[in-house]
């Protein structure tokens, strides 16, 4: 069965997600850019799993996490376009394609501002590291980026497995 290609409004929550992600990817580039001139020669490109550098690299690596988010983020954005693409955990129907594209594409949203704003905050803290201003990206980085893309898997799984949502 081909799945119903509809034109899903954004809700104001929508609308802010993507200026935050637009907003982290603005200070994405602008950061190295600005900075760029004051780095070593080399800086901190890996961090352990307790956020502490344990590689060093020409400064010149510092556009790699800008690149990458400026494509996934631009990638994710054109995504969210085509909801009749993806993947669902539920069979996609006339009468529930509304709904579930909704929740989809707000997943898709919230994941690429958490994507997003935590590059940024390896950008900056990789900057302030190479400075001296900073060591690391601190203990808590990774617990808590993991926490927040599990909890936003987890509220999509229920919002779309919900029994109303299932068969609207």
């Amino acid at each position: 069965m081909t799945r119903p290609k509809l034109n899903i409004e954004r809700e104001f929550s929508d609308r802010i997600f993507d200026g935050l992600t637009l907003i982290f990817l603005i200070f994405l580039i602008a950061w190295p850019l600005y900075y760029y001139s004051d780095l070593s020669e080399s800086i901190p490109t890996h961090y352990n799993s307790w956020g502490e550098p344990d590689k060093l690299s020409q400064k010149g690596k510092i556009w790699t996490l800008p690149i990458l988010g400026v494509v996934m983020s631009v990638g994710l954005f054109i995504l969210n376009r085509f909801p009749h693409l993806f993947n669902y955990p539920v069979q996609i129907t006339k009468e529930n394609a509304a709904q579930q594209y909704l929740k989809a594409t707000q997943f898709i949203r919230k994941l690429n501002t958490i994507i997003t704003a935590s590059l940024f905050y390896i950008v900056y803290s990789t900057i302030q590291t190479a400075l001296n201003e900073q060591n690391g990206l601190g203990v808590l980085f990774l617990p808590l980026f993991l926490l927040l893309i599990f909890i936003s898997i987890g509220n999509y799984l229920y919002q779309a497995l919900k029994k109303e949502n299932r068969n609207v």
